[in-house]
């Protein structure tokens, strides 16, 4: 419920901007921050832990054990950089969530989504150790499933967190909106 008063908080101040900025509602620190080089290397990474992730789930289906084992290892090798990208973005931001409203909508959307990264990977790392541990076989997998089908969840907000609150707002605007 959280989470969509925000967004809708945030798309308010996305589409009607004061004057007094140039059409832009980013603060200078995510300006500075924002080359676009980390969050989108933080996008491609999440993207290649999800394709890890697969592969994993496909050497299972075709009973190769330790390639399965390896790419999940990999998989989560690169939520945890993910992780790390986040938390040294939040380390080098300028403003803090009681800024402005942008401020407070960027820190709560990326925060619920690497809460629920967290929970991602832990979910993930279960299921890695079931690999391990052999207590799984390809008739009774579904766990792994949903752990998978859970990831892609948080993988698609990204990329909607990623366009709009990073790539958006510091490009500026789209042509359509200054009619």
């Amino acid at each position: 419920m959280y989470l969509l008063v925000f967004s809708g908080l945030f798309f308010d101040r996305f589409f009607h901007t004061p004057g007094i900025l140039g059409g832009i509602s980013i603060p200078m620190g995510l300006e500075v921050f924002v080359s676009y080089k980390k969050p989108l290397y933080a996008t491609i990474i999440l993207l290649y832990s999800t394709i890890a992730f697969n592969g994993a789930n496909y050497a299972f289906k075709w009973s190769t054990w330790s390639l399965s084992i390896v790419y999940s290892l990999f998989g989560l090798l690169l939520g945890c950089i993910f992780l790390a990208i986040q938390v040294t973005e939040y380390r080098h931001l300028t403003f803090n969530i009681t800024d402005t409203v942008y401020g407070s909508c960027f820190y709560l959307l990326t925060g619920f989504h690497g809460f629920h990264v967290v929970i991602g990977l832990i979910f993930l790392s279960i299921q890695h150790d079931r690999l391990i541990s052999w207590t799984v076989s390809q008739e009774r997998h579904l766990g792994y499933i949903l752990a998978m089908i859970y990831w892609h969840f948080v993988d698609i907000v990204w990329i909607f967190l990623f366009i709009f609150v990073y790539y958006l707002n510091n490009k500026g605007y789209p042509e359509f909106l200054y009619v």
